[in-house]
């Protein structure tokens, strides 16, 4: 819909070259947006809140434990993806990279410079205030 909107108004305007030079960005960082906004979703209403936990911790009942497993398996396997880097990319070294690390339940602090790090458990991850994350950490 969006793309037929602006298709739309740059053929009014007989500026047809300019729908073709805005379509890359476009569909690149609408994907990006939409891919982490599904990410957000499920991690807010499928896996919620991670929780650290060790070997020797076992839950009463194995529902329980296989409940837990499934939802961190389930996170790792949609912020491990491949497409997840991808759609982090555009915005290393912005504010906008700690914000989504925010909305992924990680308490990253104030003037804190981000090159996409690893983590699959967002919610056990403190970054304090003025910290810099080289490339490539895994966490």
């Amino acid at each position: 819909w969006a793309l037929q909107s602006l298709w739309q108004r740059c053929a009014k305007s007989s500026s047809e070259w300019l729908f073709w030079i805005l379509l890359p960005p476009i569909l690149r960082h609408g994907y990006a947006l939409c891919f982490f906004a599904a990410v957000v979703v499920q991690k807010k209403l499928i896996v919620g809140r991670l929780q650290p936990t060790s070997k020797e911790q076992n839950p009463t009942t194995s529902f329980g434990r296989g409940w837990d497993e499934f939802r961190s398996w389930l996170h790792g396997q949609a912020t491990c993806a491949r497409a997840f880097d991808d759609m982090l990319d555009p915005f290393v070294g912005t504010e906008v990279l700690s914000f989504m690390y925010r909305l992924l339940g990680a308490k990253v602090g104030r003037r804190v410079q981000i090159d996409n790090f690893h983590v699959t458990e967002h919610d056990c991850v403190e970054i304090d205030d003025d910290v810099v994350l080289a490339s490539s950490v895994s966490v």
